[in-house]
């Protein structure tokens, strides 16, 4: 039952690509919780910051200018639309329920992670 949820809690590559496209819009934050070894396997997706799955929590708990002084960003209100990716989205949909449970309600798991965006043309 838990993963039926979570299987609404995703987004295609497709969509995510038109959505980081868009023009004028307000663009998805996309968080590749990977390690940096596997980063640099694969490289990131356009404008994604990375955050260790295991730092997701730490990262989080900061107030917005530590966020900020960490990661080079503010902190994402609660509502913005957070896309999280990991290689194949297992990972990722861990993030999912790990966000949701601290407050965030729009966030999503690329469905099938970076190998399935790498393999979007």
């Amino acid at each position: 039952m838990a993963y039926a949820r979570l299987r609404f809690c995703t987004i295609n590559s497709r969509d995510l690509k038109v959505l980081l496209n868009q023009k004028n819009a307000k663009k998805p934050l996309v968080i590749d919780v990977r390690s940096m070894t596997e980063i640099t396997q694969t490289g990131l997706i356009p404008g994604a910051i990375n955050i260790p799955i295991a730092e997701i929590g730490k990262v989080f708990a900061l107030n917005n200018e530590d966020f900020r002084e960490e990661l080079g960003i503010d902190k994402p209100h609660f509502t913005q639309l957070i896309v999280t990716n990991c290689k194949l989205g297992i990972r990722s949909a861990q993030v999912v329920k790990t966000l949701k449970n601290i407050g965030y309600d729009n966030v999503k798991s690329l469905d099938g992670g970076i190998d399935a965006w790498l393999d979007t043309k």
